[in-house]
């Protein structure tokens, strides 16, 4: 079980090739190339837990698992607004939903039953569509802070859809904050101290690498004072150089994170469909990210038990 800090991928991927989990956790424990094999998928703005193994049978074991929905997945998440708590509430905050969009209440806990598709290829955006896939969640309100007026929710995927919890709860109008792909806002110190950050690791990395001879292979003294008169970043000029994308600014971290992983095992019945389990291995991390220091300690503690 590896804890995965947000803005970084798990495995390489698109323009992510060498910063990626797995890469660096390999390289920390001296494990060889690719042998860190990730069994699920956790987005790359995500935080949080992620199980991998290095046995590929036992990844292929996981992953079946998966695959027959054994899997209970837990997540806290932090939105915008107070969350409902009441059937009422409930109500009004799914007046809008249509004949194939769906919800359900037991005690304080929500179950949202709403189709998802591709709505934006290239941007990888997800959205609730008649024509879409199954997808149910469900979610529980943990606490309310009134000060930044947001909510701690603990969420459950009951199916695997890509970027699942991010879309029904934008859907039921309480999007993840800084989730900016799906309707959350920034905070702007974060955003601010991100780009800050990002921005100085940039610097270091390319004057330290302009900062190296060569001249068997033409770098010399005079390439390196033309490389410089070109630079952007060696002009003091880093952010007009790379995208948002590229600083890890808007909506490359977001307020939702994977703390727990029950991998039930059981039984085969009719139709190949589990009715007993029989054991499960429970996956947990218990380091939390800073914002869920905004909330009492013992509203959180009642989802890690």
């Amino acid at each position: 079980c590896i804890g995965k800090p947000s803005t970084i991928p798990v495995h390489p991927t698109g323009p992510y090739l060498q910063n990626s989990m797995t890469l660096m956790v390999e390289a920390q424990e001296d494990l060889q190339p690719r042998s860190l094999l990730p069994c699920h998928r956790l987005d790359r703005c995500t935080s949080g837990l992620t199980i991998c193994c290095t046995n590929p049978a036992v990844a292929r074991l996981v992953q079946i698992q998966m695959d027959k929905k054994m899997v209970e997945k837990s997540y806290l998440a932090r939105v915008k607004g107070m969350f409902p708590t009441s059937v009422e509430e409930v109500k009004k905050a799914t007046d809008h939903f249509q004949g194939f969009s769906n919800w359900s209440m037991a005690e304080e806990t929500i179950e949202i039953d709403a189709p998802i598709s591709v709505d934006d290829v290239m941007k990888g955006l997800r959205a609730v569509n008649e024509n879409g896939k199954e997808a149910r969640s469900r979610f529980t309100a943990l606490a309310y802070d009134s000060e930044s007026d947001t909510s701690l929710v603990l969420c459950s995927p009951l199916t695997g859809r890509q970027h699942q919890l991010r879309v029904h709860l934008q859907f039921i109008g309480f999007p993840i904050c800084n989730d900016t792909l799906y309707g959350g806002t920034q905070d702007a110190t974060i955003k601010d101290d991100q780009k800050k950050a990002s921005l100085n690791a940039l610097s270091n990395i390319i004057v330290n690498d302009l900062s190296v001879e060569n001249e068997d292979i033409g770098i010399t003294k005079e390439v390196i004072c033309a490389a410089k008169e070109t630079c952007l970043v060696c002009q003091g000029k880093a952010e007009d150089a790379f995208s948002s994308s590229q600083l890890l600014v808007d909506g490359h971290s977001i307020d939702l994170h994977a703390f727990r992983y029950r991998i039930n095992f059981g039984k085969k019945k009719q139709e190949g469909v589990c009715k007993e389990i029989i054991g499960a291995v429970e996956c947990k991390i218990l380091h939390l990210p800073d914002w869920t220091n905004l909330f009492p300690y013992e509203s959180i503690a009642k989802a890690l038990n």
